[in-house]
Protein backbone atom coordinates (compact mmCIF):
# COMPACT_ATOMS: atom_id res chain seq x y z
CA UNK A 1 0.00 0.00 0.00
CA UNK A 2 2.85 2.38 0.82
CA UNK A 3 4.46 1.76 -2.56
CA UNK A 4 1.15 2.55 -4.27
CA UNK A 5 0.94 5.86 -2.40
CA UNK A 6 4.53 6.69 -3.34
CA UNK A 7 3.85 5.81 -6.98
CA UNK A 8 0.74 8.01 -7.03
CA UNK A 9 2.67 10.89 -5.43
CA UNK A 10 5.42 10.45 -8.04
CA UNK A 11 2.89 10.49 -10.88
CA UNK A 12 1.17 13.61 -9.53
CA UNK A 13 4.51 15.37 -9.03
CA UNK A 14 5.61 14.48 -12.56
CA UNK A 15 2.34 15.75 -14.01
CA UNK A 16 2.64 18.99 -12.03
CA UNK A 17 6.20 19.59 -13.23
CA UNK A 18 5.27 18.80 -16.85
CA UNK A 19 2.26 21.13 -16.65
CA UNK A 20 4.47 23.88 -15.19
CA UNK A 21 6.96 23.44 -18.05
CA UNK A 22 4.20 23.66 -20.67
CA UNK A 23 2.69 26.69 -18.91
CA UNK A 24 6.08 28.41 -18.89
CA UNK A 25 6.68 27.71 -22.58
CA UNK A 26 3.17 28.84 -23.47
CA UNK A 27 3.51 32.06 -21.47
CA UNK A 28 6.80 32.95 -23.15
CA UNK A 29 5.40 32.12 -26.60
CA UNK A 30 2.24 34.18 -26.09
CA UNK A 31 4.22 37.18 -24.77
CA UNK A 32 6.58 36.94 -27.77
CA UNK A 33 3.67 36.71 -30.20
CA UNK A 34 1.84 39.63 -28.55
CA UNK A 35 5.02 41.73 -28.58
CA UNK A 36 5.58 40.89 -32.23
CA UNK A 37 2.04 41.97 -33.06
CA UNK A 38 2.43 45.30 -31.25
CA UNK A 39 5.71 46.21 -32.95
CA UNK A 40 5.60 49.40 -34.95
CA UNK A 41 6.09 49.18 -38.71
CA UNK A 42 9.77 49.34 -39.52
CA UNK A 43 10.84 48.46 -35.96
CA UNK A 44 12.67 45.27 -35.14
CA UNK A 45 10.42 43.10 -32.96
CA UNK A 46 12.02 41.65 -29.86
CA UNK A 47 13.07 38.03 -30.13
CA UNK A 48 11.90 35.16 -27.92
CA UNK A 49 15.07 35.32 -25.81
CA UNK A 50 14.08 38.80 -24.60
CA UNK A 51 10.66 37.54 -23.49
CA UNK A 52 12.18 34.46 -21.85
CA UNK A 53 14.63 36.64 -19.89
CA UNK A 54 11.79 38.92 -18.85
CA UNK A 55 9.69 35.93 -17.77
CA UNK A 56 12.46 34.30 -15.76
CA UNK A 57 13.30 37.57 -13.98
CA UNK A 58 10.50 36.83 -11.50
CA UNK A 59 9.25 33.81 -9.59
CA UNK A 60 7.09 31.60 -11.75
CA UNK A 61 5.20 28.34 -11.48
CA UNK A 62 8.18 26.60 -13.06
CA UNK A 63 10.49 27.79 -10.27
CA UNK A 64 8.09 26.43 -7.68
CA UNK A 65 7.82 23.10 -9.52
CA UNK A 66 11.60 22.85 -9.81
CA UNK A 67 12.04 23.65 -6.13
CA UNK A 68 9.42 21.03 -5.22
CA UNK A 69 11.11 18.41 -7.37
CA UNK A 70 14.55 19.15 -5.95
CA UNK A 71 13.23 19.10 -2.39
CA UNK A 72 11.57 15.72 -2.89
CA UNK A 73 14.80 14.38 -4.40
CA UNK A 74 16.77 15.81 -1.50
CA UNK A 75 14.41 14.12 0.96
CA UNK A 76 14.85 10.74 -0.75
CA UNK A 77 18.63 11.16 -0.84
CA UNK A 78 18.65 12.10 2.84
CA UNK A 79 16.59 9.02 3.70
CA UNK A 80 18.96 6.81 1.70
CA UNK A 81 21.96 8.48 3.36
CA UNK A 82 20.58 7.73 6.84
CA UNK A 83 19.86 4.11 5.85
CA UNK A 84 23.38 3.63 4.48
CA UNK A 85 24.90 5.27 7.55
CA UNK A 86 22.89 3.01 9.87
CA UNK A 87 23.64 -0.27 8.05
CA UNK A 88 27.17 0.23 6.76
CA UNK A 89 27.98 -3.47 6.79
CA UNK A 90 25.10 -4.24 4.41
CA UNK A 91 26.24 -1.89 1.64
CA UNK A 92 29.47 -1.56 -0.37
CA UNK A 93 31.94 1.01 0.94
CA UNK A 94 31.41 3.41 -1.96
CA UNK A 95 27.62 3.62 -1.45
CA UNK A 96 27.89 6.11 1.42
CA UNK A 97 30.28 8.34 -0.55
CA UNK A 98 28.18 8.70 -3.67
CA UNK A 99 24.95 9.09 -1.67
CA UNK A 100 26.56 11.85 0.37
CA UNK A 101 27.84 13.51 -2.82
CA UNK A 102 24.39 13.37 -4.38
CA UNK A 103 22.87 14.93 -1.26
CA UNK A 104 25.45 17.73 -1.20
CA UNK A 105 25.11 18.41 -4.95
CA UNK A 106 21.31 18.62 -4.83
CA UNK A 107 21.41 20.81 -1.71
CA UNK A 108 23.95 23.10 -3.39
CA UNK A 109 21.76 23.27 -6.50
CA UNK A 110 18.76 24.32 -4.41
CA UNK A 111 20.79 26.99 -2.63
CA UNK A 112 22.22 28.34 -5.90
CA UNK A 113 18.74 28.50 -7.40
CA UNK A 114 17.38 30.38 -4.39
CA UNK A 115 20.30 32.83 -4.35
CA UNK A 116 20.02 33.42 -8.12
CA UNK A 117 16.29 34.02 -7.99
CA UNK A 118 16.56 36.29 -4.95
CA UNK A 119 19.30 38.33 -6.65
CA UNK A 120 17.14 38.64 -9.76
CA UNK A 121 14.20 39.85 -7.72
CA UNK A 122 16.28 42.53 -6.03
CA UNK A 123 17.88 43.71 -9.29
CA UNK A 124 14.73 43.54 -11.39
CA UNK A 125 14.39 47.32 -11.42
CA UNK A 126 17.75 47.64 -13.17
CA UNK A 127 16.69 45.17 -15.90
CA UNK A 128 13.91 47.37 -17.21
CA UNK A 129 14.76 50.29 -19.44
CA UNK A 130 14.13 53.66 -17.78
CA UNK A 131 13.41 55.32 -21.14
CA UNK A 132 10.82 54.39 -23.75
CA UNK A 133 11.95 52.66 -26.94
CA UNK A 134 11.62 55.40 -29.58
CA UNK A 135 14.22 54.08 -32.01
CA UNK A 136 11.56 53.45 -34.65
CA UNK A 137 10.72 57.20 -34.76
CA UNK A 138 14.02 59.05 -35.33
CA UNK A 139 12.39 61.74 -37.47
CA UNK A 140 10.19 62.83 -34.54
CA UNK A 141 13.01 63.10 -32.00
CA UNK A 142 12.58 66.84 -31.47
CA UNK A 143 8.85 66.61 -30.67
CA UNK A 144 7.64 66.20 -27.12
CA UNK A 145 5.03 63.55 -26.40
CA UNK A 146 3.55 65.49 -23.49
CA UNK A 147 3.76 68.92 -25.04
CA UNK A 148 5.05 72.07 -23.36
CA UNK A 149 3.37 72.88 -20.06
CA UNK A 150 3.06 76.59 -19.32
Amino acid sequence: MLLLILAAAGILTGLFVAAAAFLTAGSIYSAWKKGRGRARPGANPRDAAYWAAKYFARWSVFDGALLLLLTIGLLFLFTDLIAVWRDRAEFPAYRFGYTLCGFVFVLTGILFMLVRQTALLYTRASLESPLPDDHAEPDRADESKEGIQR
